[in-house]
């Protein structure tokens, strides 16, 4: 009959005893003979016992990102893509790229040499509550003047390629009546010998 009361009894028991860390019953029948005196309904014990177990993986991720940010290799993947061979310096006679995504404001400075692309610099930002309530073309041209002011003192006089995921910046860049917004950033770019290119 109390059956199901039997089995939570070391779940109940701990909530009991301690709180939040787990311990063994050693005398069954005494606790349930108290949870029976107690009136304990079944939602209540359903209830405690998904507040440990809530409890338990509260703990568990906490403790795995103390681990990680104690991990050596985090610090080494950062040493790794911020040095060199990955991070180079730039070669003024050949043209730039930029890698932008708009999904947290993100862009890349590279190089071409020999068909592999060197990285020059690495520039992010978080979008603000009014940028992100952007539309997805509009954050995506916010990335490329994001990127185009970030490394201006690059790209100034360069030929640039930039990369996006959306071809409808080249439309807005020659849009007449656009927001006065997307106007300010199109004039922004103009100083700028841009070449956009789809990624799609």
């Amino acid at each position: 009959r109390y059956s199901w009361m039997i089995s939570l009894s070391m779940v109940i028991l701990s909530i009991i005893a301690c709180g939040t860390s787990i311990k063994f019953c050693r005398d069954v029948k005494k606790l349930t003979l108290f949870l029976i005196g107690r009136n304990a309904t079944l939602w209540l014990m359903k209830e405690l016992y998904w507040d440990i177990k809530f409890r338990e993986v509260l703990k568990l991720i906490e403790l795995k990102l103390k681990q990680l940010r104690r991990c050596p290799i985090r610090g080494m993947l950062k040493k790794a893509l911020t040095t060199a061979p990955i991070v180079e310096p730039p070669d003024w006679n050949l043209p730039f790229e930029i890698m932008c995504d708009a999904s947290a404001v993100g862009a890349v400075l590279g190089q071409r040499v020999d068909k592999k692309l060197n990285v020059i610099h690495y520039a992010s930002k978080t979008l603000d509550a009014a940028q992100r309530n952007y539309a997805t073309t509009e954050k995506e041209l916010l990335a490329v003047v994001f990127a185009c002011d970030k490394f201006r003192s690059y790209i100034v006089d360069s030929k640039v390629t930039i990369h996006t995921d959306h071809a409808a910046i080249r439309y807005l860049m020659t849009k007449k009546d656009a927001k006065p917004r997307l106007i300010r950033w199109v004039l922004l770019l103009q100083e700028f010998d841009l070449h956009i290119i789809d990624r799609k």
